[in-house]
């Protein structure tokens, strides 16, 4: 019982870790200026001036966790990532989890699965802790990756919710897996893309399984 009690009250002293711990925008970045860069196109112009294809860094892109909206003074920020494939030849394949923000606002997988924001969380978790286990998706956390797809000169501010919810399930990750020191090793990968609309992909057994999981109908576009 004492055994019991003790730690039960080491556990209530672990402080949670904050959205200041883990969003506190680093010295020396290179900050989005929402104000310069208002859509996907400005973004990756941006982006490819920054790239350097031996030690990729990303933008930073001020944010205000409180109103969950992009907010150019804020003193916190989410790292964002263009595609490479854009700047240069470099070329990855796996471990993304593609979302897609359409022109009406709404959000789908690259399957054409239709998605809402009480979704994303099992989502994130899905890509994160994948371990190689669906193709498509993560090999391991260091290397999960969830790239946002927007149509052609879309608003950076369509990004609001869909950034707050992922940012929101990181926390969450960075908290349960016992704080801050975890977050250089799970660490938060979010590529911007310009969204180009191709014919729907033939479903295969991978995303009848994915569907499984996530309780969403891939079989017919929608939830």
């Amino acid at each position: 019982m004492r055994k019991f009690l003790l730690l039960l009250i080491l556990t209530s002293c672990i402080s949670k870790v904050t959205y200041k711990q883990v969003f506190e925008t680093p010295e020396n970045s290179a900050l989005i200026d929402s104000n310069k860069i208002k859509t996907i196109d400005d973004f990756e112009v941006a982006y490819c001036s920054h790239f350097d294809s031996t030690h990729s860094k990303p933008l930073m892109l001020p944010f205000d966790f409180i109103k969950g909206e992009i907010a150019t003074t804020s003193k916190y920020s989410i790292p964002l990532y263009g595609n490479p494939m854009n700047c240069s030849s470099f070329d990855i394949h796996r471990n993304h989890l593609v979302i897609i923000i359409e022109s009406t606002g709404n959000w789908k997988l690259d399957s054409g699965a239709k998605i809402d924001r009480s979704q994303i969380d099992s989502l994130v978790n899905m890509n994160i802790f994948n371990f190689g286990y669906y193709p498509e998706l993560s090999d391991d956390p260091e290397d999960a990756i969830f790239r946002i797809e927007l149509i052609p000169n879309e608003s950076m501010g369509t990004l609001n919710t869909l950034l707050y919810e992922i940012s929101k399930s990181y926390l969450n990750i960075i908290n349960e897996e016992m704080g801050k020191r975890i977050k250089d090793s799970i660490p938060l990968n979010i590529i911007l893309d310009t969204h180009i609309e191709l014919p729907t992909p033939v479903l295969d057994s991978v995303y009848d399984e994915i569907e499984k999981d996530i309780e969403i109908d891939l079989s017919n576009g929608g939830i």
